[in-house]
Formats: structure tokens, C-alpha cells, sequence
């Protein structure tokens, strides 16, 4: 049976659309697969920093992009984290370049940090502490024991701003909870926008920057 105009149109129209859909598709999932840069940082607490290593078992040190979107879902790992761990202490640091004035890293992040139980909000102008840190995506965390000796680096969700159970924050909880011996060496890979680099107030309002 042969096929009109119309039913022709519309089986190559529909064709058409599939393929757009499944190529969107696998551009999402190689988007949100993608994680920073690898970074590594020393086996101690920096010497050169100007944040204090805190006096409980654990210290954590969290870096952010203030306008990344990516970012609600570490901190809702966060969350979960201080909940399981309250060993630890998180010092949160959201990134300003000097070409924003003071209050534009106040999102409603920031807000999110004051709430949680063991973490405090800190500002990073033009990312002075995260270059210490060697921290260069934002998500990317490093965890201390009492004596500064570093016993993890990296991110704790498992892609871009997906939520759930990942293997950052199981090794966090096996080296908080059980004792266990993980080195520092960076582990798992951070995914969110870049923490530096030349941002224009466009880029910098709710966009993800990768």
C-alpha cells in the first residue's frame, strides 16, 4: 500500500524527531558524566591557608560556585553527610571574582549552608583559598582528620547534580565511621561548573559555566 504526501511527511517528521531526541538524550548523559578536572593538593592541612582546622575529629572543606546550579545537590549530600557524620565540621567557601560586588556569592545556597547543623558559609574572594586547596570545580572537597593529615579529596555526588548514593560520600562514612584508612589521594572526580576563569555577569547568573 502505497503512502500519501501527508503519511510520508509525517514518518519522516517523526524519524527526524527521534533522532534529535535520542542525540539530546546522549548529549545529557555525557553532560552530567563529565566530571572537572583532576586536581591534587598535599597530604597536610595547607600551610598557606587562612581557614583554621577545626578542633572536632573532622574537617571538611568544601568549595562552590555560588551561581552553579549543580551545586544544590552536594549540598543535599552535604546534608546527608553531617546527618550520618557529626565528626565532621564543614567550612563551605563560595568563589567571588573580584568583578562581583560582596553579596553577589549570597545565593540561596549560602542560605542552605547556615542551616545545616556543623557547617558555616565562608567567602572566597577571587578564589584564593580554593587555589590553596588546589580546587578547581566546584563541588570538590577535601576531608582532615584532627591532626591535618588529609584523608580525601574530591566530590560527593556521583554526576552532575544528581542526588543519591555515590562512592564519595560512602568512603567519607567508612573513614568517619569505621576507622577506615583511605590515603587523600584524590579519589573521586568532582562534577559542577569551574570554580575560576573569566566570567561575565551573564555566564555567572544561574548557568551552568561547563
Amino acid at each position: 500500500m502505497k503512502m500519501n504526501f501527508a503519511q510520508t511527511n509525517l514518518v519522516v517528521s517523526s524519524a527526524i524527531w527521534l533522532v534529535c531526541v535520542c542525540a539530546g538524550f546522549h548529549a545529557m548523559l555525557a553532560y552530567g558524566g563529565r566530571p572537572g578536572p583532576a586536581s591534587t593538593v598535599g597530604p597536610t592541612w595547607p600551610a598557606a591557608t587562612g581557614l583554621k582546622l577545626s578542633e572536632s575529629p573532622y574537617t571538611l572543606v568544601l568549595f562552590l560556585h555560588p551561581q552553579c546550579p549543580c551545586s544544590n545537590a552536594t549540598l543535599n549530600e552535604l546534608a546527608v553527610l553531617l546527618a550520618k557524620c557529626p565528626q565532621i565540621r564543614a567550612q563551605v567557601l563560595f568563589i567571588r571574582p573580584n568583578v562581583f560586588q560582596p553579596g553577589w556569592e549570597k545565593t540561596h545556597l549560602w542560605t542552605t549552608v547556615e542551616s545545616l547543623p556543623g557547617a558555616t558559609a565562608q567567602v572566597d574572594p577571587e578564589g584564593k583559598e580554593s587555589t590553596v586547596f588546589s580546587a578547581q570545580t566546584s563541588g570538590e572537597c577535601a576531608l582532615y582528620d584532627r591532626t591535618g593529615r588529609l584523608r580525601f579529596k574530591g566530590g560527593i555526588t556521583g554526576s552532575r547534580g544528581h542526588e543519591g548514593d555515590n562512592r564519595g560520600l560512602s568512603i567519607i562514612e567508612e573513614i568517619v565511621q569505621r576507622g577506615g584508612t583511605t590515603a587523600g589521594e584524590p579519589i573521586t572526580p568532582a562534577f559542577g561548573c569551574p570554580l575560576t576563569g573569566k566570567l561575565s555577569e551573564h555566564e555567572a547568573k544561574g548557568l551552568c559555566l561547563n
